[in-house]
């Protein structure tokens, strides 16, 4: 029998559950290993975020609502017409995703990058543009692998595409860098 999970990533946020970041650096490696599936079958899920996240902390993560993933899309000709901007969620979109509607899978590297941050810190920061990333520190911890955790959040969430991790497998391989730092 299939578990219901208690609730979405975002609802977690608001009830003020402020995990560390050794736990969002798990969950984001379990996550980027499931997006980097994902595109492997090239399917680009282009609205990453905190409600598109199920949680159960005793359980599994779960990726939803793929309705405007590249893969639902990509054979459609009115789609193709239609999509030219604005496609996604505008806190987590990246600059290219939002002014064009199309991304490869560097966008969602950004919105996970976007999402993470928002789920150890508790909230979302004021951005000047879409698409401008984290510049910050995200964990004020000092020790070697919350910085490499913040500087994983600031490669992931770069403005220009060329400049952030090419794939999921980087990005887990990342975080897991990061907690075994410590």
């Amino acid at each position: 029998m299939m578990k219901l999970y208690a609730t979405s990533v975002r609802r977690h946020i608001a009830e003020a559950h402020r995990p560390t970041w050794q736990q969002v650096a798990g969950w984001g490696a379990v996550l980027a290993g499931a997006l980097q599936y994902a595109h492997d079958k090239n399917y680009v899920h282009r609205d990453i975020k905190p409600d598109n996240i199920l949680f159960d902390p005793a359980g599994p993560l779960m990726i939803a609502d793929w309705g405007i993933g590249y893969f639902v899309h990509q054979a459609s000709v009115v789609l193709q017409q239609l999509t030219r901007g604005g496609m996604g969620t505008e806190y987590y979109c990246s600059q290219e995703q939002w002014a064009t509607g199309k991304c490869d899978c560097r966008g969602d590297v950004y919105a996970l990058g976007m999402t993470l941050n928002e789920w150890v810190t508790g909230r979302q920061l004021p951005l000047a543009s879409v698409g401008a990333g984290i510049a910050v520190h995200t964990v004020a911890n000092t020790s070697a692998g919350a910085i490499a955790f913040n500087e994983l959040i600031r490669s992931m969430t770069q403005n220009r595409r060329e400049s952030r991790l090419g794939t999921m497998t980087e990005v887990a391989t990342e975080l897991q860098r990061a907690l075994r730092l410590g």
